[in-house]
């Protein structure tokens, strides 16, 4: 039950909602300094945080649909039944074509604490597999049209 609510409360966070115009915009330093020179690419942001994409990591298994591994990092720590982190890295799957996700793994984690991981999920049965619907207009539907975009460019044909 824990791990239902804090997997829904770590991908379901009020919106970074800007995915443009870093120079009018940026995203916060304390963050982008933590991950100066690190694999993950920054994809939408707003004023105390921000998603990231390892598009090392990044794999198609199906028409459109994409496993990747996401980073949330949080200017100040959250605090979410008794687990505290500023930081989560989720492996998920995304249908583009749908706008469906399903959780595979979240781990959260604490700069505060040399980096220690305080909580880690896995979806292991296959009831905890199951696929969710995208909110409309939420944060993670910038987060998705991101990926997908990005990911569609690098995996699928190009039309003639």
């Amino acid at each position: 039950m824990l791990a239902d609510i804090l997997v829904a409360l770590v991908l379901l966070q009020t919106p970074p909602a800007v995915t443009a115009h870093p120079e009018i915009f940026p995203a916060d330093p304390t963050i982008m300094n933590r991950l100066k020179g690190s694999r993950w690419e920054l994809l939408v942001w707003d004023h105390d945080s921000a998603w990231f994409l390892d598009p090392k990591r990044a794999v198609r298994v199906g028409k459109r649909t994409y496993r990747v591994w996401l980073r949330s990092d949080f200017k100040e720590l959250q605090h979410e039944k008794g687990v505290a982190y500023d930081y989560n890295i989720s492996r998920l799957d995304l249908r583009c074509e749908t706008f469906e996700f399903r959780i595979l793994d979240v781990l959260l984690y604490s700069t505060r604490a040399d980096y220690a991981l305080t909580y880690e999920w896995h979806a292991r049965r296959p009831d905890l597999e199951r696929w969710d619907q995208i909110v409309p207009e939420g944060s993670f539907e910038k987060v998705r049209d991101e990926v997908c975009g990005e990911l569609s460019s690098r995996f699928e044909p190009r039309q003639k």
